[in-house]
């Protein structure tokens, strides 16, 4: 009885310690030894810093310690080896939140370009189902680095087998995927699914994710595909210019495009005085909109002007169009804030 009672003190007085060094720690550390400290291993601890001890916590769970019933997701830690768990499984991993860290880490660990290769290869057929998870796309993210451009050529062959290039540029998860195939792939592989999406280029610049591919493309692009590009963006100069997303295509179409090209966009957006003051005027264009006045000269840039001290009342309305009013003098600077 004096033993035990012995013992029950000094684990009440270890209990205690812990008690006060917890309560010492700043709310976000708290909550983190408070997780370590559950019954239930969290699956992030596997990305802490080996050896990661806290003054007076003991661990969460011994090595030998089985998972809760019921937990049927397994992470790197909880396997005795990532090679013995991921072959031939790697699509049904891919799909799951622990699963697409392993199959990430098995592809890190990967001996050399074959063994990615082999392990990728299980995904032939499933790239359009796995590119929309939100657990997949991370795998597709991380191989398509790793690979040769021929090796990934069957990711363009599913694209263009289903038709469903437009559809993957304006999804949230696919864009990401379509612009790292067209970043990592040759330009004779990509050429097909570049012109699949140039079809419809205008609906998906107008989109939340799509205008992101298209701007890679433009960014990207070579003379000609340029030139196509800017006759686009020339012809749906309206669409564009009162879509947000459109705008912020047409931003980028006046940072990296050839000068003729820009000279050729800001022309055409002169040409219209109420769509360059909508642009000229809104959060995603009034970047573009003061690059598109610095390259034209003479009767030109003095046409874009007048429009903006035409409308005053308007640009006093916005805060991009406040900044026009602080720039063409119309206001003070430090009435800018203010109006803004």
């Amino acid at each position: 009885l004096h033993l035990c009672s012995k013992v029950d003190s000094e684990q009440s007085g270890m209990m205690a310690d812990s008690k006060q060094v917890t309560t010492r720690m700043a709310f976000p550390i708290r909550a983190i030894v408070q997780r370590l400290g559950a019954a239930e291993k969290s699956g992030w601890e596997k990305y802490l810093p080996q050896g990661l001890c806290l003054r007076g916590i003991q661990p969460s769970s011994s090595p030998t310690s089985s998972p809760p019933v019921g937990r049927s997701d397994s992470t790197p830690s909880d396997c005795q080896s990532t090679d013995a768990v991921v072959p031939g499984k790697i699509f049904k991993l891919s799909r799951q939140t622990q699963g697409c860290r392993q199959v990430q880490h098995a592809l890190d660990v990967a001996a050399d370009g074959k063994a990615v290769v082999a392990m990728v290869s299980e995904l032939h057929g499933h790239v359009w189902e796995t590119m929309r998870c939100p657990n997949g796309n991370h795998v597709l993210q991380k191989c398509i680095p790793m690979m040769r451009p021929q090796d990934l050529q069957f990711m363009l062959d599913e694209l263009m087998h289903r038709n469903v290039p437009a559809q993957a540029s304006c999804h949230k998860y696919g864009c990401r995927i379509v612009q790292k195939l067209l970043q990592h792939c040759d330009a004779d592989q990509t050429r097909p699914l570049v012109e699949a999406i140039m079809t419809r280029a205008v609906h998906i610049a107008c989109h939340p994710f799509g205008n992101y591919v298209i701007q890679h493309l433009l960014a990207n692009a070579d003379l000609e595909r340029s030139r196509i590009l800017c006759n686009i963006l020339q012809k749906n100069m309206s669409a564009l210019a009162l879509d947000p997303f459109g705008r912020a295509v047409l931003g980028r179409a006046f940072s990296v495009l050839p000068l003729d090209h820009k000279l050729a966009l800001a022309r055409s957006l002169v040409q219209e005085p109420d769509l360059w003051m909508e642009v000229a005027c809104s959060r995603l264009g009034h970047p573009a909109a003061f690059t598109l006045l610095e390259l034209l000269h003479g009767q030109e840039r003095e046409k874009a002007l007048d429009v903006l001290l035409q409308n005053q009342e308007t640009l006093l309305s916005s805060g991009p169009g406040c900044l026009w009013a602080e720039a063409l003098g119309l206001v003070k600077p430090n009435a800018v804030a203010s109006v803004a």
